[in-house]
């Protein structure tokens, strides 16, 4: 009888310290997920969108001179003012989930 309560104790802890744990996401999973890319002008405050895709896409083509330090900011789907026309925009301009900053 010890032995099986021995057993069930260490079951009961090891059921209980996993649900104090939670998967972390890594960043490199994050920077290579699929985004909406937009254009961004500080001087006007506003962003025109690009395209959709992966960070590594956006990060080749030069940044436009008047930008300022952002040249791009992506955005996920749930960013976007209408989900089914990017060109509409983004409901928040400061929402975004990654950037490309000049260099």
């Amino acid at each position: 009888m010890r032995k099986y309560l021995l057993g069930l104790f260490a079951v009961i802890a090891a059921v209980s310290l996993s649900a104090f744990t939670s998967a972390k996401t890594s960043e490199k999973a994050v920077k290579s997920a699929s985004l909406y890319w937009f254009e961004y002008d500080m001087a006007s405050g506003t962003g025109a969108y690009v395209d959709y895709g992966e960070r590594i896409e956006f990060v080749i083509s030069p940044c436009n001179d008047v930008s300022g330090i952002d040249c791009r900011r992506g955005y996920t789907l749930t960013d976007l003012v209408n989900q089914n026309d990017p060109e509409q925009g983004v409901i928040d301009d400061d929402s975004h989930d990654d950037q490309i900053r000049k260099e």
